[in-house]
């Protein structure tokens, strides 16, 4: 070893390397020996500038894998250059177990990002530091336990940190509140992620377990409360919609701790987490995202639909009302229906007649049922509507404010035919009317 280290000192001696600190010269050679290829590629080059053309890519293939393959030059750069890095340094890092440069690399502006493959190698390598680092806080590194656990056979403190987190997804899955805690507080990962057969399960963490089981009743809301104390990952990398998740199940207490721990009001994919509410049927919980600043006007992206229509769309009156108060927008989803096209098909006459009063649209008279493939589209006016439920006075209302007009000549036939149909007769007394 001390010839070795002898030549390479004589060659390195040779070469022009005025800017390349000693210190960082004896790292080099503590880890690269007789390293004579890395000699050949740094041949006629500052170490510096060799050095930066290895990591641009700017050198022969065959040297610059070479050269990034050594531990010195790596954490030479990483303290010394400013190039662009990318997860392969993370990858890297994570493999040599440098848990200090990869901390560099992350406080850099922009840091440097992580993927899957950067804990797999901190666990395939056996670095448990690393991985606990990786997995520290939120956002985390992602980490899928279940492939991973197989590659750390030969390393116990990862292993037992795999299969810790694993027996915590269990556990809550198993509607174990007792072992959860347990486990929670024994330091497992809140955080587990696990995969079946390659494709990632619908609830992949511990906390989209227990806000599942939280249905009325909040079975496991200890538990969420602990995950949530201990760092749960409201954004997890499995792709899970944590606050979705909470809004389906209707247990407003769940919402409110969420809400408490920063979940964002906006994040309900596809649709917002009051649509989701609206859905699921449990008023209080609109009433409550709403209250702490959710927008009343929420939209779903893909149907255009808003939280008054699906309001509407449900039968739920009074909360359509209460939405119409807080300045809830008559709009149109992708369908051309509307709340007060809604409000009329459901007969919810007082939430009809408010609409009304607020100035909703009834010249957009020509709405359209979904259509199904091979079945001729059926068109309805919202008077049409309002005559089939013998809603009158909503259909005088309608009348006054142009809906009549906005029908057309002749098409006055479809609203007169349904109210005939089903025996209304003030309605059809109203319509002959307008004749």
């Amino acid at each position: 070893m001390g010839n070795s280290l002898s030549t390479t000192s004589e060659r390195l001696s040779c070469l022009q390397l005025n800017d390349l600190p000693r210190a960082t010269v004896q790292h080099m050679l503590s880890f690269l020996g007789g390293g004579s290829a890395l000699c050949f590629a740094l041949a006629g080059l500052r170490c510096l500038e060799a050095t930066e053309a290895a990591f641009s890519g700017s050198v022969p293939p065959a040297s610059g894998e070479y050269l990034r393959s050594i531990p010195g030059l790596f954490i030479y750069a990483v303290y010394n250059l400013k190039l662009s890095f990318n997860e392969a340094w993370m990858n890297r890092a994570a493999e040599w177990g440098l848990m200090h440069e990869m901390k560099v690399l992350r406080t850099l502006d922009p840091p440097s990002p992580w993927g899957k493959e950067t804990s797999r190698l901190a666990v395939v390598h056996g670095h448990l530091d690393v991985l606990l680092w990786l997995r520290s806080k939120a956002p985390r590194c992602p980490l899928d336990f279940t492939k991973c656990l197989p590659e750390a056979k030969h390393h116990a403190g990862v292993r037992s940190y795999l299969t810790k987190g694993l027996e915590l997804l269990k556990a809550v899955e198993q509607w174990d509140q007792k072992r959860a805690l347990e486990l929670i507080a024994d330091g497992a990962d809140v955080d587990t992620l696990c995969s079946y057969s390659g494709v990632t399960y619908y609830r992949p963490t511990p906390l989209g377990h227990a806000l599942e089981c939280d249905i009325s009743a909040g079975q496991l809301f200890d538990v969420t409360k602990a995950l949530l104390v201990n760092g749960a990952d409201l954004h997890p990398s499995g792709g899970e919609n944590i606050l979705e998740t909470a809004t389906g199940t209707g247990h407003l207490e769940s919402i409110k701790l969420l809400v408490a721990h920063g979940a964002d009001l906006r994040d309900c994919y596809p649709f917002t987490s009051l649509l989701a509410e609206a859905q699921g049927q449990t008023e209080e919980c609109v009433k409550y995202l709403i209250s702490v600043g959710a927008d009343v006007n929420d939209v779903d992206p893909d149907l255009e639909k808003s939280v008054l229509t699906d309001a509407c769309s449900k039968g739920m009156g009074p909360l359509a009302i209460w939405l119409v108060v807080e300045g809830g927008a008559h709009v149109f989803d992708e369908w051309g229906q509307s709340p007060l096209w809604h409000a009329c098909n459901n007969g919810l006459r007082s939430v009809a007649e408010l609409l009304i009063a607020k100035g909703a649209r009834t010249t957009a008279t020509f709405t359209q049922d979904r259509w199904v493939p091979g079945v001729p589209r059926v068109y309805k006016s919202v008077l049409t509507v309002a005559c089939e439920k013998g809603l009158s006075k909503v259909a005088k209302m309608l009348i006054a404010n142009g809906a009549l007009d906005a029908v057309g000549e002749g098409i006055i036939d479809a609203p007169l035919a349904a109210a005939t149909a089903r025996g209304f007769t003030d309605v059809v007394e109203l319509l002959e009317a307008e004749r």
